[in-house]
């Protein structure tokens, strides 16, 4: 018996090494902008997140010398990912890390469900979706869901425990779970708080649960220790801004800006948009289609249905870029999950039937309709496999060569991908460095410091990708009047002062 016991638990060391494994693999084949197999693709975003973690490293601080509106702790894990390794194998080390624990927690929450084929089915339909959503790798939904994956586990862990313990005094203790949500709140709140949609549904499904039982008193009790678990985090970031004299500019960016930025709807609704969430739509519709004979399964539908709704209300916010919607993969990972269940539970009655094959046609529909992006996808990083060479990247080190040595620290950047930067290893000289044009719409003191470090610094040299194309009338005409285009490279733009 005790052999038997010390097999099993060798083969679930397997399992998770295995998925982990197949995590780590998933970034090496399809994470473009960061894996060591694509080594001359960069991505803009990835390109000005990994620019973030490196200025950290050196002793810049975000919001006071580099505005953005992400999240700081965001950036910290970037910074993470450069003090192990400088540029793009650092991030891979992070994304790989990130892989791998939602691999792992996403099999271990299908373990609660269902069985072990049906788990590794599971995984792979969740790449399938999420290779065709992943615009390079590097993403805040990409790291924040790993954290988002451990709470789902951990609510639906504690609530089957819960359940299978009849007597009062069996009852598991919420303290362990309810600490790690506060954690995972206190992370993801302070780095994009739209992706928190999972771990709300995780702890909204645990309340109801208690509630249900009128426990009240474990509700206080894990309200309590979820605060204690986020001020872990928020204390020391706020007191790392304070001691940096950058908490106003914390407070600014990350909050009052980014909300400005959420709500300001730069693409307005679309078909398009609707069509990205429709696995919320059909999570719902499945989850109102979920029976259980089993009260005690009750939860799995509540939670299902949360999952949708909140995700589906939180991805309006912002635009709809593709890799937005990787926070959406959790209800269709749940909802599969669900429908290998209900196959495996349901009695084969003519109307349980009939929900069963409405419930698997939706998640096949879902499944197979990422199918054909997956492949673009795939083909699209076989392309930079066979031809390497990138007239960009060239393009980006041609214009850093043209600048004098002794100048090339000191050159004003205007709308210039960050990518300039991540190639050749170097930092802006100017704080508003990233989607200037757009910032200077929502807040036009960010064009009157523009304006006044342009006419009273006077930098020699200005770096933008389509100057003619730059979206504010006063700048360009500024650069026009009082600087010469000398080169045009494939990346960028070299404007020199006239004197």
């Amino acid at each position: 018996m005790k052999r038997i016991k010390e097999n099993g638990k060798l083969l679930i060391c397997i399992e998770y090494a295995a998925a982990a494994i197949c995590g780590c693999i998933f970034v090496l084949i399809c994470a473009s902008w960061t894996s060591p197999l694509f080594a001359q693709s960069y991505g803009y975003d990835s390109s000005w997140y990994s620019l973030m973690g490196r200025a950290i490293t050196k002793g810049y601080v975000p919001y006071r010398d580099y505005f953005d509106l992400k999240g700081p702790v965001f950036f910290f894990i970037e910074a993470i990912g450069q003090a192990v390794m400088t540029g793009r194998n650092g991030v891979f080390i992070i994304e790989c890390t990130a892989s791998a624990v939602s691999s792992v927690f996403i099999y271990k929450t299908a373990r609660l469900r269902i069985g072990r084929l049906q788990s590794a089915l599971v995984l792979f339909f969740y790449y399938l979706v999420y290779v065709s959503l992943l615009w390079g790798g590097n993403t805040c939904e990409e790291y924040m869901m790993a954290f988002n994956y451990v709470c789902i586990y951990l609510a639906l862990k504690y609530i089957k425990d819960y359940e299978e313990n009849g007597e009062e005094n069996e009852k598991p203790d919420p303290s362990m779970p309810a600490f790690f949500f506060g954690i995972t709140f206190g992370i993801i709140a302070l780095s994009k708080i739209t992706v928190a949609a999972p771990l709300l549904a995780a702890v909204i499904t645990v309340v109801y649960v208690l509630l249900r039982d009128k426990r009240a008193d474990l509700v206080l009790k894990c309200a309590l220790i979820f605060i204690g678990g986020t001020a872990v985090i928020a204390i020391p970031v706020c007191m790392y801004f304070v001691f940096n004299g950058a908490f106003d500019d914390f407070i600014y960016c990350a909050f009052e800006f980014a909300f400005k930025r959420s709500t300001d709807y730069y693409e307005k609704f679309s078909i398009e948009w609707e069509k990205n969430l429709a696995i919320c739509i059909t999570g719902l519709i499945a989850g109102l289609l979920l029976k259980y004979d089993d009260k005690k399964e009750e939860h799995i539908k509540i939670f299902l249905i949360l999952l949708s709704v909140i995700t589906y209300a939180a991805l309006h916010l912002g635009t709809p870029y593709t890799y937005y919607f990787i926070t959406e993969i959790a209800v269709f990972v749940i909802m599969l999950i669900e429908g290998f269940s209900y196959y495996n539970r349901v009695k084969r009655g003519k109307d349980e039937l009939k929900k069963l094959m409405l419930l698997e046609g939706l998640i096949l529909l879902i499944a197979f309709s990422y199918a054909g992006p997956a492949r673009d996808k795939l083909s699209e990083n076989l392309m930079f496999l066979r031809y390497p060479g990138d007239v960009y990247y060239e393009g980006c080190i041609d214009t850093y060569e043209f600048i004098p040595f002794y100048e090339r620290e000191e050159v004003y950047n205007l709308e210039s991908g960050m990518i300039y930067y991540e190639i050749n290893r170097s930092l802006p000289m100017n704080k508003y460095s990233v989607n200037l044009p757009y910032f200077l719409h929502l807040d036009p003191q960010i064009k009157e410091n523009v304006m006044a470090y342009l006419t009273v610094r006077k930098p020699k040299w200005i770096i933008s990708e389509h100057m003619a194309e730059f979206d504010d009338e006063d700048v360009r005409d500024y650069v026009f009047s009082n600087y010469e285009l000398v080169r045009q490279t494939s990346a960028e733009e070299i404007y020199r002062r006239v004197e």
